[in-house]
């Protein structure tokens, strides 16, 4: 098991499994970095399928992006009021004027507006 401690901006402590001491101020690193760090030296010999978070974790469409380019399999929470873009066909350029922008929506719309069919339970072991 790995530990490593989260400072916020303050340097107050925010999560740590145990005590730890750190001399190293400037090296403060996100917690999105410090689970990349984690999952790249732990990852491959510590068998897992999924890696789960909280809205935090799940903000950063950055850290989402990494860990799809890693392959992993993730389970995120994000902020109901995250822009998501709806997955469809980008609207055609008609040649001039602007060009159409892919539709950006809230992700709490979003999911309001699927019919009750769209959801699908999927167990996580």
């Amino acid at each position: 098991m790995d530990t490593r401690l989260y400072l916020n901006k303050e340097g107050e402590r925010q999560e740590a499994a145990e005590e730890v001491r750190c001399s190293c101020r400037d090296s403060l690193r996100t917690r999105h970095a410090l689970a990349l760090e984690m999952l790249a030296e732990h990852g491959k010999p510590c068998p897992h399928g999924w890696i789960a978070g909280d809205d935090e974790m799940g903000r950063s469409s950055a850290f989402r992006r990494d860990l799809r380019s890693l392959g992993e399999r993730y389970l995120l929470a994000v902020p109901s009021n995250t822009l998501s873009a709806i997955w469809m066909p980008s609207p055609e350029y008609c040649g001039r004027g602007r060009r159409p922008q892919i539709p950006y929506v809230r992700v709490d719309r979003w999911c309001a507006a699927l019919p009750e069919n769209a959801w699908m339970t999927i167990e996580c072991a």
